[in-house]
C-alpha cells in the first residue's frame, strides 16, 4: 500500500526516510541549551584556549 504523502516526505531521489527518537530527549535539549548559552560559550572558549601541560612541555623541548 502506497503512502499518499510519500512524494512530499521523500522528495525525488530518496527511497526511505529515517526518524531518530532519543529516549533522553529532554536531557539532550537541556544540554544543548547549556552549551549554547552565554556561560557555555565562555567555558568552551576558555577550554579551547587552555594548553595542556603535556603538550606545553613537549613543545618547549623542540
Amino acid at each position: 500500500m502506497a503512502c499518499p504523502i510519500r512524494s512530499k516526505c521523500l522528495g525525488k531521489s530518496a527511497q526511505e526516510k529515517k526518524f531518530n527518537i532519543i529516549y533522553y530527549r529532554p536531557k539532550y535539549e537541556r544540554n544543548i541549551a547549556r552549551v549554547n548559552s552565554k556561560k557555555g560559550s565562555y567555558m568552551k572558549a576558555k577550554r579551547q584556549s587552555t594548553v595542556e601541560p603535556v603538550f606545553l612541555v613537549h613543545s618547549l623541548n623542540f
